[in-house]
């Protein structure tokens, strides 16, 4: 049975929290002779503007490609989610900064509050509790709208996409820039409160001021920076072929968590071909072919025969020199649909010997019985020879 204490203890808690909460939207993120109604619905609907505009110019390609693949649309998808969590921890962080001075517990708060029989801890921890509470509720109105947009631009053109699988891309981008969001907002109450604590609270006051406008210009850039960074460093960065930026080490964490909850659903998605579309499929392989040799890629008999798919170029020459990934170029012939699954045997490969030919220039050839005469000149008919 809960004593009187312990409901009391609680009740005050949940009013000291709410009463925390409403500062931090009253006093500091609006102006308090605004009206709340108005400027919350006018702040969210920036926020929501911002975040509907730059989903859409992320998504453009995806939106555009007539037939997109699996493989290639995870790949280029890892910059753009790049850049949504480095917008999450900057502008996330950017919002504490507005908050900055209600963050922590201050002695005018401490004097107003100190006479009330409530405990100081019980204070404390409302306060901690509004900061965290405002700061998902904000994390979450940055990023609600993206991480239903982007996942369902990413898929529009893959038709091998399935509804679970959109659903759960929505749910772990979701998941993953929050978390980063999260990241940002408390990053800043943890400088604040670690300056304060190492400084005194009488000098960190004198240099609130100064500490809270670099940490503005020092988030502002980072995030116009963010906005600069290439797919190819992404690639390299992730894949660990070239040095990470201390900077950038922080989105590469929750990048990674994107990317262990997500990562296979795209990449790992089957590849549909429609009557009369065409398509560069990924192997995962590549070849060391030695001097004087070629693969060839040749169709399957069974696949042509049966589905109507072939090789397009077939066939398809590998040059010995070539070190990148053998992709195979298929189109449907059929009147159905064609799914390429994962791991499927699409196309068959031979190593043969090429001979180096000279060239040499002459006005004349020799001659030939058949001579200049080109298609269909020797018929179609058994023994027909013209």
């Amino acid at each position: 049975m809960t004593s009187p204490l312990t409901g009391d203890r609680a009740t005050a808690f949940r009013l000291m929290t709410r009463l925390f909460i409403r500062r931090l939207i009253d006093n500091d993120l609006i102006s308090p002779h605004a009206d709340r109604h108005d400027s919350l619905a006018l702040a969210y609907a920036v926020v929501l503007s911002l975040g509907v505009f730059v989903t859409f110019f992320l998504s453009i390609p995806y939106l555009a490609a007539l037939v997109q693949l699996p493989g290639q649309a995870a790949l280029s998808a890892l910059s753009d989610r790049f850049l949504f969590v480095a917008a999450s921890i900057s502008i996330s962080a950017l919002a504490a900064l507005v908050t900055w001075d209600a963050l922590a517990l201050e002695a005018r708060e401490a004097d107003i509050l100190g006479p009330l029989p409530i405990a100081p801890r019980t204070i404390a921890r409302a306060k901690l509790t509004a900061a965290v509470v405002f700061g998902a509720l904000q994390t979450l109105a940055l990023n609600a709208v993206p991480s239903v947009l982007y996942p369902a631009f990413l898929t529009l053109n893959i038709r091998g996409a399935r509804g679970l699988t959109i659903l759960a891309l929505m749910a772990s981008h979701a998941v993953t820039v929050t978390m980063a969001g999260m990241f940002g907002f408390f990053g800043i109450l943890a400088v604040r409160s670690t300056l304060a604590l190492l400084v005194g609270e009488r000098a960190f006051r004198r240099a609130s001021s100064a500490v809270q406008s670099a940490l503005v210009v020092s988030l502002v850039t980072a995030l116009l920076m963010a906005l600069a960074v290439r797919a190819n460093d992404v690639h390299l960065w992730v894949g660990g072929s070239a040095g990470t930026p201390l900077a950038v080490r922080p989105v590469l964490w929750y990048l990674g968590v994107n990317e262990t909850l997500a990562g296979h659903l795209v990449a790992e998605t089957p590849i549909v071909l429609a009557p009369g579309d065409r398509a560069l499929v990924p192997t995962g392989i590549a070849l060391a072919i030695p001097p004087g040799f070629e693969a060839q890629v040749r169709p399957r008999s069974g696949l042509a025969i049966n589905h109507g798919i072939t090789v397009l170029n077939s066939p398809g020459t590998i040059d010995a020199d070539y070190r990148g990934e053998v992709q195979i170029i298929l189109v449907n012939l059929g009147r159905t649909s064609f799914t390429v699954e994962r791991g499927a045997r699409i196309a068959q490969l031979v190593i043969t010997p090429t001979m180096q030919a000279l060239f040499r220039e002459t006005d004349n050839l020799d001659e030939t019985t058949r001579g200049v005469r080109g298609f269909g000149s020797t018929g179609t008919a058994s023994g027909e020879r013209k």
